[in-house]
């Protein structure tokens, strides 16, 4: 019998009630059933928040853990308080405005199994798309991130070539190099890769499992973060940090920082 690696989804979120339902029903909806989905309201507006309340509420599934943080306290600290409370083989992260293919996990459970050689980050083709997830694209940078796994450790030091939300770690890459670093607001995946392939190889699925909504609302906030440094400035603190603070022993929270509102860790 095939082993069946579960999988921890970590989904930030900030506001996009709008497109709550869609990404909720990808994951909910997943063929391959050994996950967990821990979602993370990161102090949404009181609109916003109450419609996520709604969506989560109406699912009746015992593999959903809802937290609220009781302030918005960023999207790293956001997944490190999911990783704390995750239980899975493997651990990723979904923007809430993103959706995943509804086979994603049965094929990244086939490709570890067919590809046994210890703990990575895994890695899986991607596309964008906007209102309409049956209109998809690649753009140059999406094409980018399915280079060889041999050019991405290689070329991981200059520039990101990898998608986020696309991504799974193995959870001793948790247990070796820490957290996601509660300084980077922006680019703390692109950091977390960096330190990950300093110890660990990366492998890629080239199939498209996880689509990336061009979002407008993201776009404007995340530049607002941006805008707080350069982006030449956001870059080269990202790769200090890799470089000098490779385990993250803290996670930016304490426990009073959050309430578990619905799960299996109430």
């Amino acid at each position: 019998m095939k082993r069946k690696n579960k999988f921890t989804i970590i989904v930030p979120c900030y506001n996009n009630s709008q497109y709550m339902k869609e990404c909720t029903d990808s994951l909910v909806g997943q063929t391959y059933k050994n996950i967990e989905i821990i979602i993370v309201n990161d102090g949404s507006t009181p609109d916003h928040s109450k419609k996520i309340d709604t969506i989560v509420e109406s699912y009746n599934d015992k593999r959903i853990i809802y937290v609220k943080n009781k302030k918005n306290l960023s999207i790293p600290i956001s997944v490190n308080i999911g990783m704390d409370l995750s239980t899975g083989d493997y651990i990723s992260y979904h923007g809430n405005d993103d959706i995943s293919n509804l086979e994603r996990f049965k094929e990244l459970n086939n490709f570890i199994l067919d590809h046994d050689g210890g703990p990575v980050l895994l890695t899986s083709g991607a596309a964008r798309f906007t209102s309409n997830i049956n209109e998809r694209w690649k753009d140059s940078y999406f094409r980018e991130c399915e280079d060889t796994p041999a050019n991405i450790k290689q070329k991981i030091s200059s520039g990101n070539r990898i998608v986020g939300g696309a991504c799974c770690w193995d959870r001793l890459i948790f247990e070796k190099i820490g957290y996601f670093d509660p300084a980077m607001l922006i680019v703390q995946d692109y950091n977390y890769w960096m330190r990950a392939l300093s110890y660990f190889e990366i492998k890629l699925c080239k199939k498209d499992l996880y689509y990336h909504r061009l979002n407008p609302h993201s776009i404007r906030r995340q530049n607002t973060i941006r805008n707080m440094r350069s982006s030449s400035e956001w870059l080269n603190l990202c790769q200090t940090r890799a470089k000098t603070h490779t385990i993250i022993k803290d996670p930016g929270y304490d426990k009073n920082d959050f309430l578990i509102i619905k799960g299996t860790h109430e």
